[in-house]
């Protein structure tokens, strides 16, 4: 009679242990925290009494979860290691995107020749360093219109291997998508600036041909007004 109410307290312990299990694994318990779970739990549904056999088996149940136990810690570090990773690199873009927009604002406020040497200085580290941030730093000095060494075309040559890449993502493309927009008003508005001159051009070109017909006419009305002069009679 006793061996089978130890068998019923086993079974009912065992069956109890998934649910224990869960429990422990919500509140980062260990191996003995879900064996004592488990046992209460069996103790409220078979008494006291009946558990008295299952504590000898206490210790093959912690031998049964210290097997499982190391792998969901391990898997659990991996993770926050891995999210700890991945929140370093978002701060260092973050943080790269903020000197990036520092940058341009203090490069408007430097002289034509300021910028000039600033040029040559980006020049020069780029032959060495061809980093994103690089890139867009130099992307955003040529895209300056105001520079004498203002250029477009290369501008975007500099963001495009940023804006084509699809995997992995870089984290300054939104950076890069900023200046190819920028790239893109300013050959709009030169465009227009370009149409503008055009009309100008016609215009002025108008008016000279107009300019030209007008003295046109004012000699001939003069010659007319000579002629009628020498062919009219002479007063005696």
């Amino acid at each position: 009679m006793k061996l089978k109410s130890i068998l019923i307290g086993v079974c009912v312990t065992l069956a109890a242990f998934p649910v224990a299990a869960s429990e422990a694994a919500e509140l980062g318990l260990g191996a003995a925290e879900i064996s004592a779970r488990a046992a209460g739990k069996s103790a409220s549904t078979t008494g006291v009494r009946e558990m008295a056999g299952v504590h000898t088996l206490t210790p093959l149940l912690l031998a049964a979860t210290a097997a499982v136990q190391p792998i969901k810690t391990a898997a659990t570090e991996n993770e926050a290691a891995a999210s700890r990773s991945g929140e370093m690199a978002e701060n260092r873009a973050l943080s790269e995107i903020e000197k990036l927009f520092t940058y341009f604002e203090e490069v408007q406020k430097l002289t034509s020749a300021e910028r000039l040497q600033e040029y040559e200085l980006l020049k020069r580290t780029w032959s060495q360093d061809r980093s994103e941030y690089m890139r867009l730093q130099l992307a955003m000095l040529l895209s300056d219109p105001d520079s004498t060494f203002h250029d477009e075309a290369r501008a975007q040559s500099l963001i495009d291997p940023i804006l084509k890449e699809k995997s992995p993502r870089s984290r300054l493309r939104p950076i890069a998508y900023l200046i190819s927009i920028l790239l893109a008003e300013q050959r709009g508005a030169e465009e227009e600036l370009r149409v503008l001159k055009e009309a100008l051009q016609g215009e002025a070109e108008r008016n000279r041909t107009l300019e030209q017909k007008l003295e046109a006419l004012k000699t001939l009305e003069k010659n007319l007004i000579e002629r009628e002069s020498g062919n009219s009679p002479k007063t005696p």
